[in-house]
């Protein structure tokens, strides 16, 4: 039992500390790229959200 919990305490931790991949914009125009707004579909709640892209000049 006491296996199960720390396995999956440390499954969490691991996801959770992965799950933080974007970047900003402050980043995008350091690294000399534009940042853009794209309107894309959330497919999960069918709404439609603004995220930025960064692109080369």
């Amino acid at each position: 039992m006491k296996k199960s919990i720390l396995l999956s305490f440390i499954s969490i931790i691991l996801f959770c500390a992965c799950s933080s991949n974007e970047i900003t914009k402050e980043e995008c125009l350091n690294k000399g790229m534009t940042y853009e707004y794209k309107t894309v579909l959330n497919y999960r709640t069918g709404v439609y959200e603004k995220k930025f892209v960064c692109t080369n000049k």
